[in-house]
């Protein structure tokens, strides 16, 4: 069996204390901008926990596995880009890493989660490969991995070049059925 490679940049779960403190030193701002460091911190532990859950997640065998697994990494990236966009981004940086990181990976969870009933419909085919093999894989934005390299989210950018096992490869063949 060929392993399916889902396009599946970052993705986690959750977020530890966001925000910072009001100018009195008092209680927990959730509308203040983070500082640089606590957001690449906190951005960072998101993507190292969506790396952990994607990793943990079986290989596909067959046809309704494959289905699984794609509901599974399609959860579990909305749940980090969720996370990742809720974040309070630095003022000076918000916009670069609106269209560079998190846009980008908010476009590519729509688009998957788009063909997930063409794929549930192609597992019930005779043939689920042929069937997998005719569905017109969407063209996704991509994160800039040398941007978020600079930026210190080394993990956010090995995730966002499939470094984590979850690759794009929209060419790759559907599982064989068992």
């Amino acid at each position: 069996m060929t392993r399916i490679f889902l396009v599946v940049p970052l993705l986690g779960l959750a977020l530890a204390g966001c925000g910072g403190s009001d100018s009195t030193g008092g209680t927990p701002d959730a509308a203040a901008p983070l500082t640089k460091q606590a957001y690449v911190e906190q951005a960072g532990a998101i993507c190292d926990r969506a790396t952990t859950e994607l990793k943990a997640l079986p290989s596909p065998t067959d046809a309704p596995g494959f289905t699984t697994y794609l509901h599974d990494s399609v959860a579990a990236a909305k749940r980090a880009t969720d996370e990742l966009t809720a974040l309070k981004a630095p003022e000076a940086d918000a916009t670069e890493l609106r269209t560079k990181f998190t846009e980008p990976l908010s476009q590519q969870v729509t688009a998957i989660e788009a063909v997930v009933p063409q794929f549930e419909e192609a597992a019930k085919a005779p043939d689920p490969t042929k069937a997998f093999a005719k569905i017109t894989r969407p063209q996704l934005p991509q994160a800039d991995p040398a941007f978020l390299a600079s930026y210190g989210l080394t993990s956010c950018a090995a995730l966002s070049q499939g470094s984590s096992d979850t690759s794009t490869a929209s060419s790759s063949p559907a599982p064989s059925p068992s």
